[in-house]
């Protein structure tokens, strides 16, 4: 399969959905308070990157490290990936990153 049908394949992030509809709340006049998207100000701590790093590696056999590694700024909210490898292993990692992350959210 190629990038690009896997990305019209790609359905909506949920907190999108859950945007739209504090929007239409807000919108009917409710006082709503957005937690669900933002750009954060601060780093995520380093315990929990290296607990969803050693668990992406233990649950799907792909490992990652923190775009702050090779970044000098705004590193910290990425992360690195090494397209050396061939097409079909990136392709695979990217199956498996999706498996893992709809895991996590229960997608």
């Amino acid at each position: 399969m190629h990038w690009s049908e896997r990305i019209e394949r790609m359905q909506a992030f949920r907190v999108m959905q859950l945007l739209e509809l504090a929007q239409a709340r807000e919108a009917a006049g409710h006082d709503v308070i957005h937690l669900e998207v933002d750009e954060p100000d601060f780093a995520t701590p380093p315990p929990v990157v290296e607990a969803g790093q050693r668990a992406l590696l233990e649950e799907e056999n792909v490992a990652i490290t923190p775009g702050v590694d090779f970044a000098v700024r705004g590193g910290e909210h990425h992360v690195r990936v090494a397209f050396t490898n061939d097409v079909a292993r990136l392709e695979e990692a990217l199956v498996r990153l999706e498996r893992f992350l709809a895991r996590q959210t229960g997608g």
